[in-house]
Parts: structure tokens; C-alpha cells; sequence
């Protein structure tokens, strides 16, 4: 088999030297004692500075995350300003070995699922460490090879950072992820670049064997409104930025004005841009239940009592499911989830958006919101993802006019996501078990 490569500037100027740079659909290994995740930032910053879209999945604090990035001097708040950036926080390794093995390969399944439907440039992991957790090496190859592979036929670049192996069971993780990475970059503690070895100019001839688990990453502006370098416009690294605003939650791009009095009957649509940058939604009250009892008939005896009305919880549980069995014959639908952190002062509005999201929404919507931690999420029959945005301009304005001055920030405190026909999700429980429960 052969194959012509198309290389992109890494980041890294050894490697951009001796390489010429990451190829298209190519897996790379970053390992090194502490500097694998400065490597790994850079290789995220020449992906946006190159006018290209990059996944970035870190287990840091937004905080610590953008720390790291100014280290070399990448904003990363600028860049998911601009679009290009679309950050994502795994759980910690702690939380993930709880989780065990199968819900590790569900979070593989997952990103897989993300990429076909974002088709960004570049996904770089920051620190994978979470992410190479599983029972066995064999089960941590079948997994990692898969995802490898998947990504090579979506045309994404995959890089990787690890730390050093502190024991055995990393030492073993590390040799599996090696074995199935194209290239591996060792980083000295000084900085200094190994390549080891060179890729492939081809792929082999035998292809490799063949995530509910990621939440949005957003990020404060400064107090001082000051901007640190790195941020391109999509035009480019040779336009100018534009100033990024400083908000948690990005707004959509403009809607047609025609999608907020579409109804429910809003075609499904490519959701390449869908998570985060549309705003979300919901509330329960009042779905699902149950029509007021009829009056007793003039009989001696007594009417039978009406049955209990059916839950908030179990009325959304059952129109999910029924959503996922017509999913087999085709019919669109749209999942919308929204969640505000509760400590935050903007939390005290989350009454105010639930109630402007019930505003917002079309009759055939089935809602369901959890006031003391903060979520909501809201099932659409037959639409796409345009319809998301729809709904966020909707809340926006209907914010805007019952909230007044806090909206704005109200509207930033918001971290939200769309599901397009709940993929790649296979059952209703694994979707809310991510979106909802969790």
C-alpha cells in the first residue's frame, strides 16, 4: 500500500526539521517528565495558528490549563474565541479507574463519535494518563489501536502526551501506546527533542484492530482583559485575530430569523459545529403529566381513582427511549443539555433560564431540569442542530428582557451541548447516565 503524506507544521521544531512536520491521520507519542504537556499545548497552538480546528482534552482545571498554554505562550481562551479551539476536560485517574474498563472503551467509542462529527485537523490529549487506565495491556491496545485507526480514516491527527512511567503497570501502558504510535517525541526535562522514530511514510498493509466521559472546558476571562498571544482568526496565521470575547459559553453563529418561529419541524442537519456553541435547555414542568382526573360520573358507587400522574424523570426517560427505537427507521431528533456550576454567584439565575427556556421551546419538546444541582435537558422530535441554536437565541433574548444587566454573564456561566440523534451514544441510559446524572 502506498500513500502520500500531508504534513502540517507540528509545534515543535525538531520535529517540523527532521520530519517535516505531523501527517494527516497520523498518531504521535509526546513522553518526557513534565514537558509532554507543554508539547502537546504547542502542537494544539500550531494546529489554531494554522487556520485549523483542534480537539484538546486535558484531565486539568481550566485554570491550570490555561496557565500551562501562557508558558508557551498560547491563549487558549482567545483561540476557543475564535472558534478553532474546542477544549474538553477529562476526569481525573482517579475517577476513571473507578469507572473500570468498560466505561473506558465506551469513552474511546465516544471520542471517536466526537471526531466524526467535529472533523477537526488535530486531537491532542494533553495528559492521557486517565485515559490508559484499563484492566490489561491487551484490552488498553484493542482499545487505543482502535481509536488510532478510526482517527486515520477520518483524516485527524492524534497526538498523545504522557509522563514518564513512575511503576510497572505505566511502564506497560506506555510500551502499548508506543507500539501503536506512528512517532514518539521524547522530551527532555531541559526541552530538548528526541525523535524516536521516524514515522512511516505509508501506512502498514494490515490495518490496526479496532465519550460520555468529557465535559466543556471554559475559561475566565483576565481580570485585567489583557490577551497573551497565539490566538488566529479562521483565516489564518496570517490575519489578525479579532478580540475574543470573554465568555465561559461561545454564541452560535447567526440564525436565520425564520428558525425561531420554525415550529417543530426543523430538518436534521450536519452537527460539525454543535457541542458547546449551542446553548441549552429545559424544564419539566407541566410535560408528561397526566390530564386533570374527570369528574366522578353521579353514580352510586365511586369513580376509580385516576392513576398517579407519570413523573417529570420517568415522562422524559420514556419519550428518550421511544426516540431511540424510531432512531432505527431513521427519524431525527435533537438532545440539548445545559449545566451551570452551582457554587457560582450566576447560578442563583438558573430559575430565570429555566423559565425563559420553557418560553422558548415548541410544544412537542419533552423537558426535564434538576433545580438543586443546577441541569437541564430537553428532547426535540424531528429536528437538527440548527434547532439548538434557535433555542439559544431565543434564551438569550428572552434573558435579556426578564434578567436585565446579569444576563450576559448569566449566558456565560452556561456550559452546554448538543447530541444530534443522540450519537454516538447506543442506549438511552449511557446518554443520560453523560448529559444528565452524572
Amino acid at each position: 500500500m502506498s500513500s502520500v503524506l500531508t504534513l502540517s507544521p507540528s509545534g515543535l521544531p525538531a520535529v517540523d526539521r527532521q520530519w517535516g512536520g505531523f501527517d494527516a491521520g497520523a498518531t504521535y507519542l509526546l513522553v518526557g517528565t513534565g514537558g509532554a504537556g507543554r508539547s502537546a499545548l504547542q502542537a494544539a497552538r500550531a494546529t489554531v495558528d494554522g487556520g485549523g480546528a483542534c480537539l484538546l482534552l486535558s484531565p486539568r482545571s481550566p485554570d491550570e490549563l490555561a496557565e500551562t498554554g501562557r508558558g508557551v505562550g498560547f491563549d487558549l481562551a482567545a483561540a476557543h474565541g475564535s472558534g478553532l479551539l474546542h477544549p474538553l476536560r477529562i476526569p481525573t485517574a482517579a475517577a476513571l479507574a473507578e469507572r473500570g474498563s468498560d466505561d473506558l472503551e465506551a469513552a474511546y467509542r465516544g471520542l471517536i463519535g466526537l471526531v466524526r462529527s467535529q472533523s477537526p485537523a488535530r486531537v491532542v490529549v494533553e495528559d492521557a494518563t486517565p485515559l490508559v487506565q484499563f484492566d490489561s495491556a491487551e484490552r488498553l491496545e484493542e482499545a487505543f489501536a482502535g481509536l488510532a485507526a478510526s482517527l486515520r480514516a477520518l483524516g485527524s491527527t492524534l497526538v498523545v502526551g504522557l509522563g514518564a512511567p513512575a511503576d510497572g503497570a505505566s511502564d506497560e501502558a506506555l510500551d502499548v501506546v508506543r507500539r501503536v504510535a506512528d512517532g514518539v517525541v521524547r522530551v527532555g526535562e531541559d526541552g530538548e527533542l528526541t525523535l524516536d522514530p521516524a514515522p512511516n511514510a505509508a501506512p502498514p498493509d494490515d490495518e490496526r484492530v479496532g465519550t460520555p466521559f468529557l465535559s466543556e472546558v471554559v475559561f475566565d476571562a483576565p481580570a485585567d482583559g489583557a490577551r497573551s498571544g497565539g490566538a488566529v482568526s479562521p483565516q489564518g496565521a496570517g490575519a489578525k485575530a479579532a478580540p475574543a470575547p470573554p465568555a465561559a459559553v461561545i454564541a452560535p453563529p447567526a440564525v436565520d430569523p425564520a428558525l425561531l418561529h420554525a415550529g417543530d419541524g426543523l430538518p436534521g442537519v450536519d452537527p460539525a459545529d454543535a457541542l458547546l456553541e449551542q446553548g441549552y435547555l429545559a424544564d419539566s414542568s407541566g410535560d408528561g403529566q397526566s390530564s386533570p382526573p374527570a369528574p366522578a360520573p353521579p353514580a352510586v358507587a365511586p369513580a376509580p381513582p385516576e392513576p398517579a400522574p407519570e413523573s417529570p424523570d420517568a415522562a422524559f426517560r420514556s419519550a428518550l427511549a421511544d426516540a431511540f427505537q424510531a432512531r432505527s427507521a431513521d427519524a431525527p431528533f435533537l438532545v440539548v443539555a445545559v449545566r451551570m456550576e452551582p457554587a457560582a454567584p450566576e447560578a442563583a439565575h438558573f430559575a430565570d433560564v429555566a423559565a425563559a427556556v420553557g418560553r422558548s421551546l415548541p410544544n412537542a419538546a419533552h423537558l426535564l431540569t434538576d433545580d438543586d444541582r443546577k441541569r437541564l435537558i430537553v428532547l426535540l422530535p424531528a429536528a437538527g442542530a440548527e434547532a439548538g441554536q434557535a433555542l439559544f437565541e431565543a434564551l438569550r433574548a428572552d434573558l435579556r428582557q426578564s434578567v436585565g444587566a446579569p444576563a450576559e454573564a448569566t449566558l456565560r456561566a452556561i456550559s452546554a451541548v448538543t447530541i444530534p440523534d443522540a450519537q454516538p451514544f447506543e442506549t438511552p441510559a449511557d446518554l443520560m447516565a453523560y448529559a444528565f446524572d452524572s
